[in-house]
């Protein structure tokens, strides 16, 4: 199975949802700096992470984007898909 650069980085983008410890919207760029990936490209995907409900946003000062479910509920497969 090939994995593209994009399943790549929708892994590590989930993964640092995932391992986030307070329940707060973590900011794209945040995500971008500590995962070393590209901001706008990150931006792309988790537009369509959002429409998938796996993570949801929160706008305004504070905002950003958080897992939407409980990690265990979201397997590789549905993040690739």
């Amino acid at each position: 199975m090939r994995i593209t650069t994009k399943g790549r980085y929708a892994i590590r983008a989930i993964t640092n949802l995932a391992l986030e410890e307070s329940s707060k919207p973590k900011a794209i760029k945040f995500i971008a700096k500590e995962e070393d990936l590209s901001p706008e490209f990150l931006e792309q995907i988790f537009f369509r992470l959002k429409r998938t409900g796996m993570i949801s946003s929160v706008r305004g000062p504070g905002g950003g984007f958080k897992l939407a479910r409980d990690p265990k509920d979201i397997s590789i497969k549905e993040i690739f898909d």
